[in-house]
Order: structure tokens, then sequence, then C-alpha cells
């Protein structure tokens, strides 16, 4: 767990992936801006970026999961703490999840007291960040608390063919709650959210595979430039989100249980243009718009945690529909190298996913030292699916080269490539089972043992009729042992933990490169393994300085991988390092007026890790070791309720890449998505 404070310190908010920097083994990259995280912990994550692919790590909005992953990079602000838990999840609460689950916890209301704070920040390309929140009792029974969070950005990376400035964006946020003890035994929070986030341009450069990178098709050729702030594209580049959601959540007191419900609601529209290619050569760019809606029901029924014998248990409804539509096309430009056509394709597809779940997990207390916890869930899924590509055959024609992508303004004949119209289910048991000894009152061991369900899906990025399939459910077997431990009359706390993971029918996305550029093949692999360790302290060696670090293991590999395209066992997890480290050093000067220098820097290092399951060889589709740092000093008052810091991030200036994409348009060259470089900035928080 996380406390909102120390993100709010730390400068921590911007994006919502930011939090996993403080996690070894876990990584949450995006390829530019504040859009959709790449969420993986102990190499399970997915590599798909379509909206009916859920991740299998669970991410959730004051105990709301979120399933469309695009979704889940809302601001972090306003917040109360952070939980990450690895491994399967689901027999406690929300949803079934393989790989772990992320918990926004939001600050509430309070029927007692009023605070709140305000923060202002100023940084490199004119990056502005406001964000606020008060909240307290509005009568005995009545509080409210309302917090938004908003930021502006020039853009960091200079297009060469338009001289526009790539990754511009503007991000608002704002969160409301209302709570209200209706009666001394029922409490109910109201909590309304939504988010407006825009951009243009892009971060996305193309490494080639001609004499010194440069990039040849049609006869001519093109070098990019090999720094990471200058991009060449000649279509336009844009991303518009809209959400909002709703959730009310209900606690009754029944005597000595408490029953909960959380009903909510969460809506989701995007629509992004992109130049496929990131050249300056017209080779493919494009459009694509979507929709999703979910509406989940939740039930919880718990006995109090003292009992010698306690239990929660549940039921879970989720409901999601999306509506989705993508083109791409070549356009008639002076761009357009040589003989090249041009072309046009679309694919359009609804998707609807429900499920439903009962859980429950009990813990008994056999001496003061050893206790027991078992878990049960059952959850059935089912999904549907009715997808169309068209592609445009003979002499492409476009109406109106500005609005090129809706399929009736395009004059040429069209074929289908891949169709599918199906509804699947699938259901199964997920389980866990948890001894642990307290050896003393400050160290204790434990082993978890879990199983871990993912319903089956589709390959909605299909692009021919081969491509279009069914996925299997995926499982996760998990054996941890762990200590946890404090030390020094609560001045270190250690712990540790090792474990081995088991894989079947795991569902990897390959992609691969075509004429028509990278395209994302969503199947399963046989089988996988893992095995790691986790080591994470927190110390106060001395009164004044505070240490937080960890240190990550892990050993992945495909154990049986074929298909069509090739062999590819012994390959290793995607994005999953075998090191991975993070630390964290804050020193405190006590001045003699009672406030406080505090100098900080933080630190996360990698070795070398993959973006792709099949294609493991080409040396620009994988990361090589790095290690990130920022640092910081900050003034901050006696009582807590004044701070002006001033930060530095990237320290080294480290060039490092976010994402890639194999093959672009012509089959030659690597896409390439690069981190941000050395920035830095003053931020001013006041809380009352």
């Amino acid at each position: 767990a996380i406390s909102g404070n120390q993100l709010q310190d730390e400068g921590v908010g911007r994006a919502a992936n930011d939090v996993i920097k403080y996690v070894p083994n876990a990584s949450a990259a995006t390829s530019g801006g504040h859009t959709r995280p790449r969420w993986w912990i102990r190499g399970v994550g997915t590599g798909t970026q379509t909206l009916d692919s859920p991740s299998p790590i669970g991410i959730y909005l004051d105990d709301v999961y979120i399933s469309n992953a695009s979704a889940t990079g809302f601001p972090v602000f306003d917040l109360e703490r952070v939980e990450v838990l690895r491994g399967p999840q689901g027999t406690l609460w929300g949803k079934n999840t393989t790989g772990g689950a992320v918990n926004y916890v939001s600050k509430k209301p309070s029927l007692t007291s009023s605070d709140g704070y305000a923060k202002i920040d100023y940084g490199s390309f004119d990056s502005t960040v406001l964000e606020a929140a008060f909240g307290g009792p509005n009568s005995e029974r009545v509080a409210t608390r309302a917090a938004f969070h908003y930021e502006t950005r020039d853009g960091a990376y200079d297009n060469t063919f338009t001289g526009d400035k790539g990754v511009a964006l503007k991000d608002g946020a704002a969160r409301v709650q209302f709570l209200a003890k209706v009666t001394d035994n029922l409490e109910a929070l109201f909590n309304v959210h939504l988010r407006e986030y825009s951009s243009t341009g892009n971060n996305a450069t193309v490494i080639g595979t001609g004499a010194g990178g440069s990039y040849n098709i049609n006869g001519v050729s093109y070098l990019p430039s090999k720094d990471r702030y200058t991009t060449s594209s000649n279509a336009p580049g844009a991303t518009d989100i809209s959400q909002s959601g709703a959730a009310l959540n209900l606690k009754w007191q029944l005597n000595r249980y408490e029953l909960t419900s959380i009903s909510a609601f969460e809506g989701f529209e995007q629509e992004t243009l992109t130049d496929s290619d990131n050249t300056p050569l017209e080779l493919s760019r494009g459009h694509s718009e979507a929709k999703s809606h979910q509406i989940s029901q939740e039930f919880r029924l718990a006995s109090p945690r003292e009992d010698r014998l306690n239990w929660v248990t549940g039921l879970h409804y989720f409901k999601e529909d999306i509506r989705s539509d993508s083109a791409s096309a070549t356009l008639d430009t002076l761009q357009r190298p040589g003989p090249r056509p041009l072309a046009y394709s679309d694919a359009f597809y609804t998707y609807g996913s429900e499920s439903y779940a009962a859980f429950g997990s009990a813990t008994f207390r056999f001496t003061p030292q050893l206790a027991v916890t078992g878990g049960l869930r059952w959850t059935t899924e089912n999904k549907d699916i009715d997808l169309t590509r068209y592609l445009g055959t003979g002499t492409v024609a476009f109406a109106d080269s500005n609005v090129w992508w809706p399929l009736y303004a395009v004059s040429s004949p069209k074929t289908v490539t891949a169709r599918q119209d199906r509804e699947d289910s699938w259901g199964d048991w997920s389980y866990d089972l948890t001894p642990e000894y307290s050896i003393t009152d400050t160290q204790r061991v434990y082993f978890h043992f879990a199983k871990g369900f993912r319903g089956g899906g589709y390959n909605s990025g299909a692009t021919t009729q081969v491509q279009v399939n069914v996925l299997s459910p995926e499982y996760l077997t998990s054996y941890e042992l762990g200590y946890k431990s404090e030390w020094l009359d609560g001045r270190l706390n250690l712990n540790a933990n090792v474990f081995h993971y088991i894989y079947e029918d795991m569902q990897i996305n390959a992609v691969v490169p075509t004429t028509s550029g990278p395209s994302s093949q969503l199947r399963n692999a046989a089988e996988g393994e893992a095995n790691g360790a986790e080591l994470e302290i927190v110390a106060l060696p001395v009164s004044n300085l505070r240490i937080r670090g960890g240190l990550g293991w892990l050993d992945t590999e495909f154990t049986n991988f074929r298909d069509s395209a090739g062999n590819y066992t012994g390959n290793k997890f995607v994005r999953s390092p075998d090191f991975s480290a993070v630390a964290n050093v804050e020193y405190r000067i006590p001045l003699a007026s009672g406030d406080d220098i505090v100098l900080g820097t933080d630190w996360n290092y990698v070795t070398r890790f993959y973006f792709y399951t099949n294609d493991q060889v080409n040396p620009n589709l994988s990361q090589g070791p790095y290690a990130l740092g920022n640092a910081r000093v900050a003034y901050v008052t006696s009582d807590n309720k004044f701070n002006v810091t001033a930060y530095v991030n990237n320290l080294t200036d480290k060039q490092y890449k976010q994402h890639t994409l194999p093959g672009t348009t012509g089959g030659t060259g690597t896409i390439v998505y690069w981190g941000e470089g050395l920035s830095g900035g003053v931020s001013v928080t006041t809380r009352w």
C-alpha cells in the first residue's frame, strides 16, 4: 500500500501508471501522453490494445473494477492510498484476475472534520498542473468532498515535417462524493467522476533496416533522426477521450455483521488519428473511434475480523458493451512514394461481455500463532462478438481526404477479409489457500497457493479470416512462500518472498509485420512458467533518514509455444526483466524555525526485457538495461501544511524505449516510442 500523501509529495499524479515505479517486478508503460497503461506484474499482463481484451491485472477505482484498460489512465489525485496485490485475485472481492490487482482508494468525506489542499506545479515544456480538494460535514449526517485535477503541456517532440510539437496535451478530471449516515446502521457513499483528455501529435519514430537506420520503399529513402525528440509524420495525430462514471456504496451494520453493496456505471469514448508509419511518407494513416460502457453490482457480507473464525462472502455481476470502428488508408498526397496505390481498410465490431460470480473466503485461527485462510470462487462468463473487416479493391477513391475514414466515403468496391459472429460461454473455479504462522509478534511466515482463471475471448484485430479465432481460457497456478517482519522497534520493515507460476493456455499477443503494417494476432500459447523473488524494506536508520527499497528477480519461459508461424519455446515473457530494483531515499534537515528541508531521490532499474513473445532476436524489439533517477528538494513547514518542491526527472537524461512495433508499412523498419528525457519543475502545495 502507498499513501496518498506520499504520492502527492513525490509528484506522482499526472498518470495512473506512475504508482508502479514503487513495486519491483512490475511495470505500466504507455506509448506517449496519459493514455492506456500496459499493466504487468511478475511477467503477467497483456500486449493487445483492443478494448475487448481485459487485462489479467484488475484495476479498481474505489472498489469498482474497470474492464476497459484504456480507461485505467485516470489521473491520480486526492487519494487515501493505492493498494497493489500480486497473483490471482477474486475470492475476497471484485472480478477474477490471474495476474493481480491495483486498487485506487480516494479520500472520503468526513462527518467529523474538514480538510483540503491546493497544488500548483509548473515544469518543462510549459507543463502546468492545478489540483485541489476540499471536504467536510454539511450536517451531523451528511458530508461532501470535491476534488479536481487539470494539466496542460506543450509538445516535447519536434515534427520536422509539419513544424508542430508532438504530444501536447490537456487532461482534466473531477470527482465529487456525498456521504450520508442514513441511520445509525446504514451509511451511503455516492461517487460521481469524469475526465476529458486530448493530445496532439506523437512521440514515435522509425529505425529502418537500411544503412545507418535508413528507411527505403519504392525507391524513396528516408533517414530518421536519432534524436528522441525529433519525429517526422505527414499524417495528423490526435487523441480525444471522455470518461464518466458513478458508484453508490452502501454499508449496513447487521448486528455483528457488515453488508456492503456497490452499484456502479462507467462510460468511455475515444477517437484517435494516427500516422501509422510514423514517417514523412504517405504509406498508411489510421483513424479509430470506440465507445464502451459497463455496469457492475457487488454484494459482500462479512463477519467481524476479530472472530476466531472470520469470513467474507459475496456475489459479483458485470456487464460491458463495446462498439469499435478502426480504419486505415493510403491517400493521394505528394508524399506517396513511387507507384504505391491508394488503399483503404475498415474493421468494425460490437462486443458484449457478461459475468456472474459467487465468492467467499474464511480465516480460522487454530492457535494464537497459526491461522489458515481459504477462498473459493465460481465465475461464469458470456461473451459475443460481431466483427467485419473490409478491404478496398480496384481503384480506391476518397470523397474527402480530410474525413476519409467512414465506409460510405470510399467509392471503391470492398471485399470482406475477416468475419466473425458468434457467442461463447466459459466458467470455472478459482481458489486459494494460505497457512500463516507468527514466529513472534513482529515476524511471520506464510505459504500462499492460488489458482486463477481468465475467460476466453476473440482476436478482434484479425486482418484475414485465417486470424479469426476463439481464445481458450487461461489458468495460472501460483505457489508463494513469504516472510514479513518488523525490527528495531519498527524502524526496519523487511518483507521477502519466493514464488513459482505455472501458466496454461496463456493468452498472448504476437505482433507481426505485414505489407499493410504491423498486425496484432491474439492467441493462446500452450504453457509457460515463471520463478521469482522479491525483497522489500522500509528503514529509518537515523531519525531524519528514510529508505524504501525493493529488489525483484524474475525467470520466465514459454515451456511449450509452437504455432504455424514458428517455434517460440524457450522465449521469455513480455516485459519481464531478469532483475529489477526500486529505491527511494529521503533525508530531512531540521531548521531552527521547526521547519524542514527535505532532500529526496528515487531510482528504478531493470535489466533487458522484450516487447513481444515471438520476435526476441531483433534488437530493436527489446530494451537493454537502464536506470531512471529523479531528485527533489522541498521546504516543508513544521505542521506539514505548506510545501514548496523543486524536482528533476530522468536525472541522467537516459534514452529508453517505452514501446515498439515490428515492421512499418511495407514490412521494413521498427516503430519506436521513446521515453521522455531530462525535465524539471517546481510545485507548491498547501493543506488545511
